[in-house]
């Protein structure tokens, strides 16, 4: 059981690392999810993530950029 308790506990903290960003797959932006910038997006293009620091630093490693507008 302690295991079982462990484990969750890991999982609600990786969990609590995240933040939610909204990525522009056309565009490869990465947006706050409260960024007016979102609401402009074409449906198809949206993906929603949620990313650690590190998880972030990927995509902008792989082509990505931030938003300048909310700075995702």
């Amino acid at each position: 059981t302690s295991t079982t308790t462990n484990k969750n506990e890991t999982t609600t903290r990786q969990q609590s690392k995240t933040k939610t960003y909204v990525i522009n797959k056309n565009s490869k932006k990465i947006h706050t999810k409260d960024c007016s910038f979102v609401d402009r997006m074409k449906e198809e293009n949206k993906q929603t993530v949620h990313l650690t620091s590190d998880e972030l630093n990927e995509y902008i490693n792989n082509g990505y950029s931030t938003c300048s507008s909310c700075g995702g």
